[in-house]
């Protein structure tokens, strides 16, 4: 993880959650005071001109790397390489020069033309001064020399302070974030930050060999090693752009099914609303929680394979077009089976009209047998069928649908599910706010 420079919080154009305003305006300016105060602390002055010319070679390699930042996949952030710049700096000239030097070089392209409100740019510079004065003081407690490197000893030093940048500097963002979009610190970090951290610490060693070679051989020796820390950023594009792909292509099967049956628009968005809603009470793991999300949106793609004829039909089925229609769990399998990013994802749809008492299909699973996340979704699926009108039934209301999941509870579903599922709807019907979270439309849906 790096400097997150590109943040935009909530009140200054982004969306937050209700009463987030307030706490993140106060946290920013704790962050903004804090360094402020760090930078009269460690201020540099008189500045030594023997090292200017390092300082304009590592700040325009710093801002280069800013400007090549790749945006974070949530959160409006983005991230960039030029930590190991930042910690070159601290091992070369020390806190203050490389405190003042992360601070003003690290200002972003949006920053300067004023597309970032003052607010943001502040707490932008705050967090990486914070992040730079405690990897400064992390590396000169752990035994670490400003101004010379022993390659034999001095990289234990160096990772220390990486390791304390790292924390604080993701730590001060990720923490804004939590305030501002409601969700758990884990969810942020499993999907902005997890995916860098591997290349990001891999490149730490490169600062070493930068310093080392800055000290004996001058600025201009060091412009080589930045290849490396743009290899490092094309990881980070690539990945991101991976990730961008992956989502369109959900969105694309998702368009498709909804083309082929309008009845279903709607109803995915909400299964994968109620789906992740469920996993999150029960405290799945955060990659979990997520794949619950884009399973939900994908639980019924299947019946892209079913005829028209029995997918568009407004009354009940006969036996041939029912078996027709049961077979749609396993071709939305075998389609999904197909994105290695969806992984066990496609045994949840394959099973999630799987019974608890094993009266379901494909095959006839039964209770612990069934895949959680299939269990998940089945329960999700139901609640929103029922709440939902379809062509030959109205929709039922909260109560009702409550009381039938109750019904069903330990023959059709899950037990423990239905019950979490009944403690979410509790606190949807005593706050009618709380409804606006879940989409709703007024389109119909097919009774499987």
């Amino acid at each position: 993880m790096d400097s997150i420079i590109g943040w935009l919080p909530a009140p200054f154009g982004g969306q937050a959650v209700n009463g987030s305003s307030t706490r993140l305006n106060a946290y920013i300016r704790a962050c903004v005071i804090l360094g402020g105060l760090l930078l009269v602390v460690y201020q540099p002055f008189p500045l030594n001109t023997q090292h200017l010319p390092g300082l304009a070679v590592l700040g325009l390699l710093i801002f280069v790397s800013e400007y090549l930042a790749v945006p974070l996949p949530r959160g409006g952030g983005s991230v960039s390489v030029s930590s190991p710049l930042i910690y070159t700096a601290i091992i070369v000239y020390g806190i203050r020069e490389a405190t003042w030097l992360a601070c003003v070089a690290s200002i972003s392209i949006s920053e300067l033309s004023a597309r970032l409100p003052l607010t943001a740019f502040l707490f932008n510079r705050a967090a990486i001064t914070i992040s730079t004065v405690a990897g400064g003081i992390a590396y000169e407690l752990s035994n670490g020399q400003p101004g010379s490197l022993d390659l034999r000893h001095g990289f234990g030093p160096l990772f220390v302070c990486a390791l304390t940048y790292t924390a604080i500097n993701g730590g001060l963002v990720l923490l804004a974030m939590m305030i501002q979009k409601g969700k758990s610190v884990t969810s942020l970090w499993v999907t902005n930050f997890r995916w860098s951290l591997p290349s990001l610490l891999a490149v730490t060693p490169l600062a070493g060999i930068m310093a080392f070679v800055l000290i004996r051989s001058g600025p201009m020796s060091i412009a080589l090693f930045f290849l490396p820390l743009l290899a490092a950023r094309h990881s980070f594009g690539r990945y991101v752009e991976l990730r961008k792909v992956f989502i369109q292509t959900i969105k694309a099967l998702v368009q498709t099914l909804d083309a082929k049956d309008p009845y279903t628009r709607g109803h995915s968005e909400r299964v994968a609303y109620w789906a992740s809603t469920i996993a999150r009470k029960l405290n799945l793991p955060e990659q979990d929680i997520e794949l619950l999300e884009y399973i939900g949106l994908l639980h019924d793609v299947g019946k892209i394979g079913i005829s028209d004829a029995v997918l568009k039909k407004p009354g009940i089925y006969t036996k041939q077009e029912y078996s027709e229609m049961k077979a749609h769990p396993v071709l939305g399998a075998e389609i999904i089976s197909g994105i290695t990013l969806l992984g066990k994802g496609a045994t949840w749809v394959k099973y999630h009209h799987e019974r608890h008492d094993g009266t379901g299909f494909p095959e006839g699973l039964k209770g612990d047998d069934i895949p959680l996340g299939a269990r998940i979704i089945a329960v999700a699926d139901a609640f929103d069928a029922m709440t939902s009108d379809r062509p030959y039934k109205n929709a039922m209301s909260l109560e009702q649908a409550r009381e039938e999941l109750k019904r069903c509870s330990g023959s059709q579903f899950d037990p423990r599910i239905v019950q979490v599922m009944l403690t979410c709807t509790e606190g949807l019907q005593q706050c009618e706010d709380k409804t606006d979270a879940v989409p709703k439309t007024s389109h119909q849906y097919t009774e499987i």
